[in-house]
């Protein structure tokens, strides 16, 4: 019995990143087909405000899915998951702004403000639940 939960415990902690991952995608992409109701080509709402949150969700959710999928250590777990994107979307602030693309900028830049957000709630959860 032991063995069967050192396997699950390990388990967890391999899909750790990949569900993170799984998170940020299918947030995005949930945004993105909501999008699809309502398009219209000159909406400045489809065009700017619903990527813009989307981002800001996916930051979230990259945050949340991995702290979910931790079997233990979700304050850590959260902490990690937050320089590891912090350090991707610093490269991603660093391009965008040497190809003087400003709205990619700002999506980043949403979505790095929605990964700390996440790890506070992470925070929260680890002192209510006691993990």
């Amino acid at each position: 019995m032991k063995s069967s939960n050192k396997l699950v415990i390990a388990l967890r902690w391999a899909l750790v990143i990949p569900i993170s991952l799984l998170a940020n995608i299918i947030i995005y992409w949930l945004f993105g087909a909501a999008q699809s109701f309502y398009y219209d080509e000159s909406s400045k709402y489809i065009i700017y405000v619903v990527p813009l949150i989307s981002s800001f969700a996916s930051g979230i959710a990259i945050i949340s899915g991995g702290v979910w999928t931790a079997p233990n250590y979700k304050k850590q777990t959260g902490l990690t998951l937050l320089v590891i994107t912090t350090l991707f979307m610093g490269y991603g602030i660093f391009t965008k702004l040497h190809t003087h693309d400003y709205f990619e900028l700002s999506k980043i830049i949403l979505s790095v403000i929605g990964s700390v957000i996440g790890y506070l709630i992470a925070g929260k959860e680890d002192v209510i639940f006691n993990n």
